[in-house]
């Protein structure tokens, strides 16, 4: 019963987070990219913008990631999007070893043929990641909220 509830509650707060199809009037070309509804942006054709800041040194992302949109929202949660270079099976191994060596306990995640997503803690931070498959070119898109905790 647990899975369900992480499930839809991972869907509400991305769902919150501009990942709908319609780009806004105030969305820059990153984010109507990402948003497009044909599709996902493959990392050799995303538009990079400057990560956060306030992105913690301990939080890891796979090398060659370009992150696609980044936002602080409410409760100093950051949210972030982007394309990892990589194919599926080695991001998703990637999340798994890197966040338990950075002191991060993986918990509530699943793991399905194309797509994966897990809550951490630990290192003074929660949240939890999203990693699908982009079938078209093997990258894969990485979903990320992050905050103190």
């Amino acid at each position: 019963m647990r899975g369900p509830l992480i499930a839809g509650a991972l869907l509400t707060v991305l769902s919150g987070c501009g990942g709908g199809t319609e780009a806004s009037s105030s969305s820059t070309p990153s984010e109507e990219k990402v948003a497009a509804p044909e599709g996902l942006v493959c990392a050799d054709e995303a538009t990079p913008v400057d990560p956060p800041p306030d992105l913690p040194a301990v939080i890891p992302l796979p090398e060659g990631t370009v992150i696609t949109s980044a936002e602080e929202r409410s409760g100093r949660r950051l949210v972030i999007d982007g394309v990892a270079p990589d194919d599926f099976r080695t991001t998703l191994t990637f999340f798994q070893d890197s966040y338990a060596e950075a002191g991060l306990e993986l918990t509530g995640g699943e793991v399905e043929e194309r797509d994966a997503e897990s809550d951490f803690a630990g290192a003074g931070y929660r949240g939890r990641w999203k990693v699908t498959d982009i079938a078209e070119c093997g990258d894969t898109r990485i979903e990320l909220v992050v905050a103190p905790g």
